[in-house]
């Protein structure tokens, strides 16, 4: 609801006197397909069969599809002078899915908003990771902790291929409230 059927507009606008005072659509093909004259002018003066003449349905289609599945495994892989060296790792899948199906008024632009396309689109990725966080020193001297850390991310998309993301980081702890 809402939508103004552009093409109706212009014809209930195209009015005028048929020579007995009253006021009618000029186009004898709108009249025929039930074209009512509209008054643009003043507060009250489009009456219910021009408004409802001119107003058109607005009808949107929207799909949307998602699939995600994943692995996980974390844990401490051994002791290390500081604490354990933890590890984690997995397997993702995830698939996308998208569509937009506007009227046919909309797609013609014949309506009050933007001439619009029907739009589909999906993807889908494969990926794998591994993170590994290292403490180097606990309840030292300037350093409650200090660890350091790696991660590694391939990604293998359907639509272009393999990516590869990675970090390294630090975390420092010089005192408990800091």
């Amino acid at each position: 609801t809402g939508q103004l059927n552009i093409s109706n507009f212009r014809q209930a606008l195209n009015a005028g006197d048929d020579g007995s005072g009253n006021i009618v659509c000029l186009d004898a093909a709108a009249v025929e397909e039930g074209c009512v004259p509209i008054n643009i002018f003043g507060y009250g003066t489009i009456s219910p069969g021009a408004a409802k003449y001119v107003t058109a349905p607005s009808i949107r289609d929207q799909r949307t599809r998602q699939t995600i599945a994943g692995a996980n495994i974390t844990g401490d892989l051994f002791e290390l002078p500081a604490g354990a060296l933890a590890m984690a790792a997995g397997l993702e899948y995830r698939s996308e899915y998208a569509a937009d199906f506007p009227d046919a008024l909309t797609r013609s632009g014949q309506n009050g908003g933007n001439k619009e396309e029907p739009t589909e689109g999906s993807y889908s990725v494969r990926e794998a990771y591994m993170e590994l966080d290292a403490p180097l020193l606990t309840d030292a001297p300037f350093a409650k902790s200090l660890s350091v850390g790696v991660a590694f991310r391939l990604s293998d998309y359907d639509t272009i291929g393999n990516t590869e993301a990675y970090t390294a980081r630090a975390a420092w702890q010089p005192v408990d409230s800091l």
